[in-house]
């Protein structure tokens, strides 16, 4: 039996609904929450791949260890420097279905309750991934049975020189150069908590000025950090309140801001000139076809689809900072 011609208008009404509505989702998702605004959006740390087994990285790890000052008649050492690597990053996928009941659209057949309808699970789609995608930021990549994306606990770690926990095919115990900056509280954030996050900010740039330019933390952590006086930050700029980040501080030039599922007591030093999102263009919040569920009398369902994940390709230049508020 072929689906009524109705049917098959709603199949194209709710793919150009999501068409319509695909930019103000991923907008959603990557705009209104500070963490992904600021690492994928604001600092652009993002980039598109198609395909291939995994997302490769290219690291370099070491230095060219023929460079010394010479005299007349010297020789060179000829030695060729194996400096390069590749990490590898799994691919993630993260989807949602809508549900369409043939008795919902019986019911809803005047146009404007159609388009009330579709908009309706649109959106709630929309909002759902958002909520998901950012509480995955926020995890070890161990969720969903170790599907989900590598979040920012796995990838700055809190024991970088005895982890054993593999990013990118290589582990901090194993590699000194493959480990994030770490710093315990030295005391109660009110005394300690800038120098301490001044030490980590310095600790991260490796003597030289490549320091970090994002930092994510607390509501809890932001407050104490305000408390400490107008000598210490100011507000954000108007490019960051455009953003919707009316609660930012700087600190040393970088932007400050909480986010509601960071780690307790944490602040997580970035530098998005090393670290960011790789998506498949193909699979971008694409919606699949439209099919029919077994059994069921022109009801029908569809997924919206992303893949992707982060990479990260110096994790010297990540730190991880541990307050102590009273």
């Amino acid at each position: 039996m072929g689906l009524p011609e109705k049917t098959v208008e709603m199949d194209a009404f709710y793919a150009a609904t999501w068409q319509v509505r695909k930019k103000g989702i991923t907008d959603n998702i990557f705009g209104q929450t500070a963490g992904w605004n600021l690492l994928v959006k604001q600092h652009k740390a993002s980039r598109a791949q198609r395909g291939g087994r995994f997302i490769e990285a290219t690291l370099r790890y070491a230095k060219n260890e023929t460079v010394r000052f010479i005299g007349r008649g010297a020789v060179m050492p000829l030695t060729d420097t194996q400096n390069l690597t590749v990490a590898y990053f799994n691919w993630k996928y993260m989807s949602g279905s809508i549900v369409r009941y043939f008795t919902d659209e019986q019911q809803n057949s005047g146009k404007a309750k159609e388009i009330d309808l579709a908009k309706e699970k649109v959106e709630t789609l929309g909002m759902s991934m958002t909520e998901y995608a950012d509480a995955a930021l926020w995890g070890d990549g161990t969720g969903d049975g170790g599907l989900a994306i590598d979040g920012l606990p796995k990838l700055i770690e809190t024991t970088p020189s005895t982890s054993t926990t593999s990013i990118g095919g290589f582990t901090g115990a194993l590699y000194p150069w493959w480990r994030n900056q770490y710093q315990a509280a030295t005391g109660d954030f009110d005394i300690y908590g800038v120098s301490d996050l001044r030490n980590m900010r310095n600790d991260c740039s490796n003597g030289g000025q490549d320091y970090p330019k994002i930092y994510l933390t607390t509501q809890a952590v932001l407050e104490a950090y305000e408390d400490e006086g107008l000598e210490y930050y100011m507000f954000s700029d108007r490019n960051n309140v455009d953003l919707g980040l009316t609660d930012a501080l700087k600190f040393k030039g970088g932007i400050l801001t909480w986010c509601t599922n960071c780690t307790a007591n944490t602040v997580y030093c970035i530098n998005p000139k090393y670290m960011g999102l790789v998506f498949d263009p193909a699979y971008n919040f694409e919606m699949t076809a439209w099919k029919d569920i077994p059994a069921q009398p022109f009801d029908r369902a569809a997924q919206i689809v992303w893949v992707g994940n982060f990479e990260i390709t110096n994790r010297s230049r990540q730190g991880r900072q541990v307050v102590s508020i009273s």
